[in-house]
């Protein structure tokens, strides 16, 4: 957790104790929380209760809302239904305790999941020798993610359609690369000759994103920490998908610009990635998104300096 991030603020334990008695019984004890480590945005806690006896995993909304991007705002009320649609399609996932977004016990939303007894696949202890294992299953999975369809393009919205309406993929990427425009002007995060060039880049590879494709449904924060992997019997597999607040409804390449073109993954998926020289051009065009996208939460949100330097020179250089 950054000490800096000015939209993560922490719970007591008497708000904590709150939330598990909302959840279960009057009677409901905390018995131990931790706050997990790493994350800037979502404040979470691993926690233990008696009466009943439970571990759980809870995560609380950030504060300050009007530092966040559009879909940020709510997006934690769509993650009961994607969570539902991934376990139905035969992915491993959390597990929904209670989300509310009510506000009565405390001023934020937030979703208590059960715990996983596993660990994320970014961490030093997984094996190196299972990683092969890993991605072959990552890529079954998402390709199993992706073969939900949506009706139309855009954020999940809680009851499992997207939002906003987009009748093509590019009225979507317009409308989000817009926003990113805005924003940077507005906190003066690039130079107004950079935002124009940004935008230019959209607006002149229109072709490249006005594609026939259906709206998949992607995770859109598929990276290791959010795969929590497991031992079984000497054998590392993926135990869950984790955190699928920022789920969309998108062109299903736009997942790979978290993961690039492993082979091993690849296979696990079993479609190939457009090798066309319009298909990399639109791939670098979600790689600039992915750019837009850091750089803005890391200074707007996070209040980190350096890694906003790193994302907007992935910008500048993208646009060279």
């Amino acid at each position: 957790m950054s000490n800096r991030s000015l939209i993560y603020k922490e719970l007591s334990s008497e708000q904590i104790e709150s939330i598990l008695k909302a959840a279960f019984d009057k009677q409901t004890v905390l018995k131990s929380f931790k706050r997990a480590k790493g994350g800037c945005f979502n404040t979470t806690y691993f926690v233990e209760s008696v009466s009943p006896s439970r571990k759980l995993v809870l995560r609380v909304a950030p504060v300050r809302p009007e530092l966040l991007l559009d879909y940020e705002v709510d997006m934690m009320k769509s993650e009961p239904v994607v969570y539902q649609m991934i376990a139905d399609a035969g992915v491993p996932v959390s597990k929904t305790v209670k989300f509310d977004d009510s506000h009565t016990i405390i001023d934020r939303d937030y979703i208590l999941i059960d715990y996983i007894d596993a660990i994320s696949y970014s961490s030093p202890d997984f094996p190196r020798e299972f990683y092969s294992q890993i991605e072959y299953e990552i890529g079954v999975y998402t390709r199993k993610i992706h073969d939900i369809k949506g009706k139309t393009f855009g954020w999940v919205a809680p009851d499992g359609s997207a939002k906003g309406n987009f009748k093509t993929w590019y009225e979507f990427v317009f409308s989000f690369i817009n926003e990113f425009a805005l924003k940077f002007a507005k906190y003066k995060l690039l130079d107004e000759e950079v935002i124009k060039q940004f935008v230019d880049f959209f607006v002149k590879n229109k072709k490249v994103f006005d594609i026939d494709c259906a709206p998949s449904l992607t995770h859109n924060d598929l990276w290791a920490p959010n795969i929590l992997v497991s031992n079984a019997s000497g054998e590392w597999h993926v135990a869950a998908v984790i955190d699928a607040d920022r789920a969309m409804y998108a062109d299903r390449e736009y997942e790979f610009c978290l993961w690039g073109d492993d082979e091993t993954l690849r296979n696990g998926y079993g479609i190939p990635l457009d090798m066309s020289e319009d298909g990399k051009l639109k791939r670098l065009g979600y790689a600039l998104m992915l750019d837009a996208h850091n750089m803005y939460v890391s200074k707007v949100e996070y209040d980190d300096d350096a890694e906003y330097e790193t994302q907007k020179e992935n910008i500048l250089n993208k646009l060279r």
